[in-house]
């Protein structure tokens, strides 16, 4: 918008411009893909992009529906959680991680 001496306004023509914010990538490392877990407490670690400022760890299947089992605090090994897999029954799940 343009304002002359006299108060008179005008405004430009319109652009397109196109904004593609990347989306967070994250991965799950520990347990492997497949592992077995038994006994109560397992290490959880996660990787993920720079522009990530929270993870959690959730497990789906059987009475599950994306039921959160830790938090994951930043490390220089990446996102750290710490699963206590008595609290979940015996069963095969899912388990992801959600970065934000």
């Amino acid at each position: 918008m343009a304002t002359d001496t006299e108060g008179l306004q005008t405004s430009s023509a319109p652009i397109i411009v196109t904004v593609n914010n990347p989306s967070p990538t994250t991965a799950v490392l520990i347990p492997s893909n497949g592992a077995s877990q038994s006994g109560g407490s397992a290490l959880l670690d996660a990787s993920a992009s720079a522009d990530v400022t929270n993870v959690s760890f959730e497990t789906s299947g059987g009475t599950l529906n994306d039921r959160v089992i830790s938090g994951g605090f930043p490390t220089i090994y990446g996102w750290l959680g710490e699963w206590n897999s008595t609290a979940v029954p015996n069963g095969t799940y899912n388990l992801r991680d959600v970065a934000s």
